[in-house]
């Protein structure tokens, strides 16, 4: 069957471009360890970061003490895991740890903050946030840049999210029931069928 290839993008060739944020989905999601398995030596060899917001331990924190035993583990993994890319210099941690407000929203008020003087860049698992994002986009009493979003594909690659290129009436089908249109996309895509 034919099937268009999204364009991906390694996270060193965004780290070039643009200063990247990571939000928590996207820490949490497998895919992450896979990206920097392949992509901790070229950001450090190109002196690069991506930035993880402190509340993102803490919601990792959170986890570890408090949620079922695999995310319990997996959470206890990516605070170990952000520690040492950290101490590499490949992740950058900003803001207070004291800070009791959501990770998302602190991101969301940086994104503000920054955009006028950044290309910015966020990776994000989360529909909703992404939604979050892109509103701050069409907000047009905002001054500065775009910020840019990217999620994961099924592979685990890094590829622009398209929301923005949905004409009206799709997006607003997609704003009804994104756990059905996300489930048959992936469905759709397993079968090699979109």
């Amino acid at each position: 069957g034919v099937f268009t290839m999204k364009n991906t993008i390694t996270l060193s060739e965004l780290a070039n471009k643009r200063e990247i944020f990571i939000d928590y989905s996207a820490v949490f999601n497998t895919h992450f360890v896979n990206m920097m398995i392949e992509q901790a030596r070229p950001l450090h060899d190109a002196q690069k970061q991506i930035t993880v917001h402190r509340s993102v331990l803490n919601e990792l924190t959170k986890l570890a003490e408090n949620g079922s035993i695999g995310d319990s583990t997996i959470a206890k993994e990516r605070i170990a895991q952000l520690n040492a890319l950290n101490s590499a210099g490949v992740v950058n941690y900003i803001g207070n740890s004291l800070e009791p407000r959501s990770s998302n929203q602190q991101y969301i008020e940086l994104m503000v903050t920054y955009r006028n003087k950044k290309d910015l860049a966020f990776i994000s698992d989360n529909d909703a946030f992404i939604a979050d994002i892109e509103l701050q986009n069409k907000i047009s009493s905002f001054p500065g840049n775009q910020i840019t979003v990217f999620k994961y594909d099924e592979n685990g690659n890094l590829v622009e999210d398209a929301c923005k290129t949905l004409d009206v009436n799709e997006s607003d089908d997609k704003i009804k029931s994104p756990e059905s249109g996300d489930k048959v996309d992936r469905l759709m895509s397993m079968f090699g069928l979109n």
